[in-house]
């Protein structure tokens, strides 16, 4: 079963808003509690997975972006970086321009 296009950009459009939702949920999580590593697994996968829809869908600017913004996440993830007040509004801001 083919769906068209417009279809499938509309499913993605809903599950992207669903992400980005999570994604700010998790980051106002980390603001607080910024070693909760469940909330940090949670926005990475939310990062993860517009990544990949944008990417199979042929977006390739969103796929880019997120791409930029899971790699900060992962270096939370390592340790390579801490999760600091400032850093949470930039991702906080990033998550924003997603939703555009």
């Amino acid at each position: 079963m083919n769906l068209p296009l417009q279809a499938v950009m509309q499913t993605f459009c809903i599950e992207a808003r669903e992400r980005i939702a999570e994604l700010e949920a998790g980051l106002l999580t980390l603001e607080q509690a910024p070693s909760d590593t469940e909330a940090l697994s949670a926005v990475f996968r939310a990062a993860h997975t517009i990544k990949g829809s944008a990417g199979m869908l042929g977006l390739d600017a969103v796929s880019a972006f997120t791409h930029g913004f899971e790699d900060v996440l992962d270096a939370l993830r390592t340790g390579a970086r801490r999760f600091e007040h400032r850093l949470g509004e930039l991702l906080l801001l990033a998550a924003d321009h997603l939703a555009l």
